[in-house]
């Protein structure tokens, strides 16, 4: 069954909800399960990044540089604002940096904070090779350095905030639903 939780979604241009947060909150794992419980569309910001450029994540940064992947994020981010149709979408930790992003994404659907520790994003990442705003910066204190950074961008960007620490996705996903008025 699918589960409209805008009143005229498409037509009002609501249907999507973005995830935002730092590396590591759930995003994309998230964006799975609400995907499934809701009938919309996962979209991954940097899975279509890496489609467009031909190039993983760190590939890109390395070669290119942080700024190169910020603008191609940009163009993601309008492309998926333009779309007709209901999505989720997992988007990069950095998304919020840009003004721009923030705007489009407020006004073209719902943004959905997910919240995480930084103890607990340094668990979850402690294996992770494909960070490259973490290579050589994956202490406790370089996260909450980080976090901090982007603190009020998320908090501009975002209509509602979920924590993900000590929750399973199931749950997470039910917060976000019921957030939005979802039956």
């Amino acid at each position: 069954m699918r589960l409209s939780i805008f009143p005229n979604d498409v037509r009002y241009g609501m249907g999507r909800i973005y995830l935002i947060g730092f590396m590591g909150t759930g995003k994309s794992t998230v964006g799975r399960e609400l995907e499934a419980r809701l009938g919309y569309e996962l979209i991954d910001t940097d899975e279509m990044i890496v489609s467009r450029d031909g190039r993983d994540i760190p590939a890109i940064f390395n070669i290119s540089g942080e700024s190169y992947f910020r603008k191609l994020e940009s163009e993601v981010i309008a492309d998926i604002a333009e779309k007709e149709g209901n999505y989720v979408v997992s988007c990069g930790g950095g998304v919020v940096l840009s003004e721009a992003n923030t705007k489009l994404m407020r006004s073209s659907g719902r943004v959905i904070w997910l919240l995480a520790s930084p103890k607990e994003i340094l668990r979850r990442l402690e294996n992770d090779s494909g960070r490259p705003l973490l290579q050589g910066k994956k202490t406790l204190s370089d996260i909450e350095a980080m976090m901090e950074s982007r603190y009020e961008a998320y908090k501009k960007a975002a209509h509602g905030t979920v924590d993900t620490d000590g929750a399973d996705v199931s749950e997470i996903a039910s917060r976000i639903i019921d957030m939005m008025g979802g039956d």
